[in-house]
């Protein structure tokens, strides 16, 4: 009997893939590089912070240096200065033209002057000094303060998570800007007096978003090991949980600075917060709404700067979250 054979085939060799294993800071870096919205958000606040305290370190004009020759002038790069009304000031391309040995080209306005012919671009940086510094402060101590107390509220709980959740409901029930306009009358006006003011009123907002991770992370196994081993309660908190609740802190640090920044600059803008001669951002805008047609150049810069901050403190939030939001990482 013959025998009866069946051809074979041979299988492809499958070949073994090597496992790359990614940190969590590396992917939450990259999450948040795919965001370009974020990105450029960060790169604008990065730009406007060296703007305002790196600027004026190589600017020519002070803020606060009065010149009424050079009222209302144009924004321009290089001038010619005015000799009465038979010779006007000239600007960029006519400064060169009508440039003469009696009226030298000198350095212009960038961003133009305003009323009393002080220069917008050095004003403009002083005021940001003044707006982007109280943003951070502001964020920086309410987001210290925010997370002392909520996740003390979270972890002990009793009568001082009741203490906590009662003040936390009161703030949230309050109008900002009213409260605002009241405490800005009473203290005197100041950089100071601004910061102390937005930090009472935003200090607890956040507390319950804080609260909320303390008390479900309190219940994970890192935190019982910790309480086996002997950590007390503040160790626990600040070594243990806090740094597990990064993702809702740095997001509430962006959002609290814008809030700050535009909290600051619509109580300059109605005339309650920082107070002439110190430049902000709100009070340019303040003054120079009666030269909108005029001198429109006055109202324009300052406006874009609150903008274009605020709209990149907000993208910037907006990456973080979903930098840190599982959700987003793509197969």
């Amino acid at each position: 009997m013959a025998q009866i054979t069946a051809p074979t085939r041979t299988l492809p060799r499958v070949e073994e893939r090597q496992v790359k294993i990614v940190s969590l800071k590396k992917l939450v870096w990259m999450r948040f590089v795919r965001h370009r919205m974020a990105v450029g958000g960060v790169i604008t606040v990065l730009v406007m912070s060296a703007f305002a305290y790196a600027g004026p370190l190589l600017q020519l004009y002070q803020p606060d240096q009065v010149n009424l020759r050079e009222r209302f002038a144009k924004p321009s790069i290089i001038m010619v200065a005015g000799a009465g009304a038979q010779a006007p000031a000239l600007y960029n391309l006519d400064a060169i033209n009508g440039a003469t040995a009696e009226r030298p080209l000198k350095f212009g306005h960038p961003l133009g002057t305003d009323d009393l012919g002080r220069d917008t671009m050095t004003r403009a940086m002083y005021g940001g000094r003044v707006s982007l510094g109280i943003g951070f402060i502001v964020s920086l101590i309410s987001i210290f303060i925010v997370t002392t107390c909520g996740g003390v509220s979270g972890y002990l709980g009793g009568w001082w998570d009741n203490v906590m959740m009662r003040i936390s409901d009161v703030v949230h029930s309050l109008p900002d800007l009213p409260i605002l306009m009241v405490l800005s009358k009473i203290f005197p006006p100041g950089f100071w007096t601004m910061c102390l003011i937005l930090t009472v009123l935003t200090m607890f907002r956040g507390t319950r978003i804080i609260r909320a991770m303390t008390l479900s992370l309190k219940t994970q196994l890192f935190s019982e090991a910790a309480r086996a081993v002997g950590a007390d309660w503040s160790r626990i908190i600040f070594r243990h949980i806090v740094p597990n609740s990064l993702s809702p802190l740095l997001v509430q640090i962006t959002l609290g600075a814008g809030a700050a920044i535009r909290a600051e600059t619509s109580l300059s803008y109605l005339g309650l917060g920082i107070q002439p001669p110190m430049p902000s951002w709100g009070n340019m805008l303040s003054n120079a709404q009666q030269y909108f047609f005029s001198a429109p150049w006055l109202v324009f810069f300052p406006g874009i700067c609150i903008f274009l901050t605020l709209f990149s403190f907000n993208m910037v939030g907006d990456g973080l979250r979903d930098a840190f939001d599982p959700r987003m990482t793509r197969r």
